[in-house]
């Protein structure tokens, strides 16, 4: 089965309409996925390595939150947590 290809503009939906210089930018950089040629003019994304890439970007962009602990005020004689007696 042949790989499905994705135009500039599918690519960009997917990436949540990014600019297309921001596109060109991470392709530089080597942080996205090289189109490949479809002709003198025309090119085209494989829609698996767009894909790959969205995932790799999610799983290294979670963030792992810690619950805050409440800190008492210079002028807050209760410990945090504490009720005061």
């Amino acid at each position: 089965m042949a790989p499905k290809l994705l135009n500039r503009a599918q690519v960009l939906e997917r990436l949540g309409n990014r600019s297309v210089s921001w596109l060109y930018e991470e392709m530089g950089a080597g942080r996205f996925p090289r189109p490949v040629r479809l002709g003198k003019w025309g090119v085209a994304w494989i829609e698996s390595e767009v894909d790959e890439h969205i995932e790799k970007r999610i799983a290294s962009g979670r963030v792992t939150l810690t619950p805050r602990v409440r800190r008492p005020k210079s002028d807050d004689p209760t410990p945090a947590g504490g009720t005061g007696q």
